[in-house]
Formats: C-alpha cells, structure tokens, sequence
C-alpha cells in the first residue's frame, strides 16, 4: 500500500503507539480475552462448540498479536488479510455449532448474499471500518437465521437480544473512532480504542457463553 494512503487497521486505530508494545492498552484487553475464551472452551463438551470457541479464541489471539507488534511498514495489509481470514473461520465455526444445536443448517441463500457484499467490501474498501461492520453483519446473519426456529432456554431468549444490542454499539463505536478519533486525541491523549476492545471482549464471551447454554440445553 502506498505511504500516501490512510493506514489500514489496526495502525490507525485510536491509541497512541507505545515504545515497548505497539497499542499496549488494546493488546492487553484482547489477551484477557484470550483467557476468557480459553475458560469456556474447557466448559465445552462437543467439538462443534469447540470448534466455535477456538475459532472465536483465535481471532482475539491474532486481533492481540496485530495491537502488540506492527513491525517497521505500517501501511501493510497482511493484519488485514489475517483478521478476514480468522473472521470467515468463526463464520464456518458458528454454522456448524448451530446446525449441531439445531439439527440442520442455517439460511444459506442469505448468508450467501450477505459473503457477496462483503466481498464487495473487501475489495473497494479494503482495511476501513467497513470490513469490520461486514464482518459482523455476516454473524448476525448465521446466528439470527440458524436459531430462529430453535426452542431456545430461557437465559439464552434474555441474552440473546443483548448480544445483539452489543453488536450494534460496537459498530457505532467504530463509526465514532472512524470519524472523531483525531478531534478526542486533539482534546485529550487516551487509548479511546479500548472502548471497542471491551465491548469486543464481552462480545465474545458473550457469544462462546451463549454456546454453552444451547449445548447444556440439548443435552
């Protein structure tokens, strides 16, 4: 990427670059993810909710690794090409957990459509929020579509709705670092970043938590 162009993520998030770990504040609440996510993993009892948490596990691992160490070129796109990758990993992951807890798959046409835009996305505007906010919707998507016929518990019908009221907060987070990052360092210097971390890291617990109960719930 030429050094004319924005940076891509997550080297123009909103935390300033410290002298040992590049976004130290970030890193460290992604890691503490980590160690939530590994937590419930041992809670599981069946390889598709495991293989949902570890691949929720593995996004947060590298989303740690991309805030810890940028390396000399930071106009490069290989963290955005790493995240993409991991994103579409939790998306295979969550419909194979939901096709065990529901006995068959999710509405593929939809989530189809949903990979196409997000191609789409991925192509014209390569390492932006939008990547994120696609990303996302792609999750929504898969969960909303696979559990909608799903005799669900009844903790799993109170959190579900807050799960998804987190989805929609994180994305107006990212649409307000995207936009008024650079006036909230102008008026105080503060890793604003690590708002979107701790919604992140209660995003996934949340999620892989979320799991446990529909598994506890079929058995």
């Amino acid at each position: 990427m030429s050094q004319n162009a924005p940076k891509p993520f997550p080297f123009n998030t909103c935390e300033v670059r410290g002298e040992v770990a590049d976004q130290p504040y970030s890193a460290a609440i992604d890691i503490l993810s980590c160690l939530i996510l590994l937590y419930l993993l041992t809670q599981a009892r069946h390889i598709e909710i495991r293989f949902f948490i570890l691949s929720l596990f593995i996004f947060q691992a590298y989303h740690a690794y991309s805030h810890l160490f940028w390396g000399d070129n930071q106009y490069s796109l290989v963290n955005v090409y790493i995240i993409h990758a991991c994103s579409y990993l939790i998306v295979i992951a969550l419909i194979t957990a939901i096709s065990f807890i529901s006995g068959k798959p999710p509405y593929i046409p939809l989530i189809l459509a949903a990979i196409l835009l997000d191609f789409y996305i991925f192509l014209n505007y390569l390492g932006t929020v939008y990547n994120a906010i696609s990303g996302i919707n792609i999750w929504v998507i898969v969960l909303l579509t696979g559990l909608w016929n799903v005799r669900l518990p009844k903790v799993v019908k109170r959190l579900l709705p807050i799960l998804l009221i987190l989805f929609v907060v994180i994305i107006g987070l990212f649409f307000n670092e995207k936009y008024n990052c650079e006036a909230m360092m102008s008026a105080y210097q503060f890793p604003y970043h690590i708002a979107i971390e701790i919604f992140g890291l209660i995003i996934s617990s949340l999620f892989a938590y979320i799991f446990i109960l529909l598994e506890a719930d079929k058995a």
